[in-house]
């Protein structure tokens, strides 16, 4: 790195140069986004009434993306710094793979949890209850931030100073080894589900056809609409964290032994840039495809979607006036008076 290039000297002799300074803007705006989206999230399905446990898990995932948000805020702190202490880079690495665990979990218990709504549709309420969730969600977090933080408990390489922080100089290859296992037996597990699911899926339809020709099951259309969401959450995660995945992968095979430090570590912060995105996508997901929360980011972005919710009815009192019904959320309606 030229001098030239370098627009200010951070601590331990680090030159941040305009391209930094642009990047870390560009994810600070990101980060931004994901925390304000993630937020939307969590308003809306927090005002929603009769929860299922399938809320719950979308919750705790949207609080996971909140988290990732919230990190890169201090991660571009850190950037921008330079400031390497061990303590701190154990501790910001194992934050970030606790809460990537967490989503993992939450993913395979959110697909767990719509596979025996399809399957077990009368004993869903049964299974599923509230103390049943909430176990699985505790459970989850506390095996998340238990395998994050084994490298600051003393699973780790010790550099010869105290002040080198590298994703891959810090980390063993033994524990990359057990990250793998964490990520990839929830994916043959989210796979063995959805065909559970689709195969149950056909099932009904053929029973449905057999018995009552053209008849629709509500319950089950409801059941499969929200499962198709669930899975497009499920892909759209498996997608984004593939690439840091596949740099995982290759240095655990021993095929970037002949890259530095330096270089390892770079190919791991590119790959980690369509992971973070993943937690932007989430929230984008939802208010897609989920009827209650498509409606909150309207009333946020758009005057049109509470316009359209407007409907005008006669005033049975009095024959000169009208009332404007304005439904906010399609659960509260709020009666305005016009002449």
């Amino acid at each position: 790195m030229s001098n030239s290039s370098v627009v200010y000297w951070a601590l331990n002799d680090y030159g941040v140069t305009v391209f930094d300074i642009i990047t870390n803007v560009v994810i600070l705006v990101i980060a931004f986004w994901i925390i304000f989206l993630n937020v939307l999230v969590l308003n809306a399905l927090r005002e929603h009434r009769n929860k299922e446990a399938t809320e719950y898990y979308i919750s705790n995932l949207s609080v996971a993306d909140l988290l990732t948000g919230i990190y890169l805020i201090y991660n571009t702190t850190y950037n921008l710094t330079n400031f390497q202490i061990i303590f701190e880079c154990l501790l910001r690495f194992g934050l970030l793979l606790a809460v990537s665990i967490c989503s993992v979990f939450q993913l395979v218990a959110l697909s767990a949890d719509r596979c025996i709504k399809i399957v077990y549709p009368f004993r869903y309420a049964d299974i599923c209850n509230k103390k049943y969730v909430s176990v699985i969600i505790t459970i989850s977090w506390v095996l998340a931030l238990l395998v994050g933080l084994l490298p600051l408990m003393g699973w780790r390489n010790h550099p010869e100073t105290d002040n080198t922080c590298g994703f891959m100089r810090i980390l063993t290859v033994g524990y990359f080894r057990l990250l793998l296992c964490l990520q990839f037996t929830p994916f043959f597990l989210l796979l063995i589900i959805y065909l559970r699911i689709f195969k149950e899926a056909h099932r009904h339809a053929l029973s449905i056809t057999s018995s009552e020709p053209g008849a629709t099951n509500t319950t089950t259309k409801h059941s499969l609409k929200f499962t198709k969401t669930v899975s497009i959450v499920a892909g759209t995660y498996l997608l984004c964290w593939a690439p840091m995945g596949t740099v995982v992968i290759l240095h655990v095979s021993g095929y970037l032994d002949d890259y530095t430090y330096l270089e390892k570590g770079n190919f791991i912060v590119y790959s980690t840039g369509p992971a973070f995105l993943n937690s932007l996508l989430n929230p984008i997901i939802y208010a897609l495809k989920v009827p209650f929360i498509r409606r909150r980011f309207k009333r946020i972005f758009s005057r049109k979607g509470t316009d359209q919710d407007r409907v005008v009815i006669p005033n049975s009192t009095c024959a000169n006036e009208v009332s404007k019904v304005t439904v906010l959320s399609g659960e509260k309606l709020i009666l305005e008076d016009v002449s």
